[in-house]
């Protein structure tokens, strides 16, 4: 039977339109395939700066607490992948924290502003993303004071990290012995501040160790007698007080 000019044609197009989805059905497919690449690249990468990122930050904390003594080249290293991991998880806090400990390490280690700088804009930058965030105002204070910025100048960053994190073990560890240190020349905000602050920091043994450090070399420890929430605290206070005093007047009697 002979097809007609119209059932021809009609032919002809379906085929093409055969023709046309396969080509496209093609199409998503390698699209499909290059988007799930794409995607397991993106993924690899992503897994491998969380891992790198996790350990880097175990690394410098333990660096930074004094628990290991790092090379110059392991500290160079160290800030060569935390960089190039904050470029793939420029939000990650913990990275940036990371990096500013990591500063403060490079600027002490070489007496360098250049270090104390960059991490007081890590700093700065960690805050400015989450206001709340309590570590990065504990180590602005520790900054202010390796740079030897004057107390009236440094007192909003001590009041405002007292305010946030002042039951927090980190922010007592890390400024703490600052807070003696600086106790004679603090407003009496921070003061009024500083006292839930001390007390909670002399009811753990490892926070209370260290403030009981920082009261002996700089020999201040009459201010936090009141301060002291259980009867044994009490009795080292007053013992180390009495210690203190007699030393001093030994000294004076020479």
């Amino acid at each position: 039977m002979t097809q007609s000019p119209f059932q021809s044609d009609l032919s002809v197009n379906t085929d093409k339109a055969r023709q046309q989805a396969s080509a496209l059905t093609q199409l998503l497919r390698v699209a499909v395939a290059c988007v799930a690449l794409g995607l397991s690249v993106l993924c690899l990468q992503f897994g491998t700066a969380y891992l790198t990122a996790q350990h880097s930050e175990a690394t410098v904390s333990r660096w930074f607490k004094g628990l290991e003594i790092p090379a110059a080249t392991d500290i160079e290293l160290m800030q060569k992948n935390l960089e190039s991991v904050s470029e793939i998880l420029p939000s990650d806090a913990g990275v940036e924290l990371a990096l500013a400990r990591l500063y403060l390490l490079r600027g002490q280690a070489e007496n360098s502003e250049v270090f104390y700088e960059a991490a007081r804009t890590t700093l700065n930058d960690i805050r400015l993303a989450q206001p709340t965030h309590f570590q990065p105002l504990a180590l602005l204070v520790l900054l202010d004071d390796m740079q030897n910025i004057p107390i009236a100048d440094a007192m909003p960053n001590i009041e405002k990290a007292l305010s946030a994190g002042a039951f927090e073990k980190e922010t007592q560890l890390t400024i703490g012995p600052l807070i003696v240190k600086k106790w004679q020349h603090l407003s009496a905000h921070a003061q009024e501040l500083a006292g839930p602050f001390v007390k909670s920091a002399l009811r753990e043994e490892d926070t209370k160790q260290r403030m009981y450090s920082a009261m002996r070399e700089y020999a201040l420890v009459t201010p936090f007698l009141s301060y002291s929430s259980n009867k044994k605290t009490s009795a080292e206070l007053r013992e180390m007080a009495s210690s203190l005093m007699k030393h001093t007047e030994n000294a004076t009697y020479r």
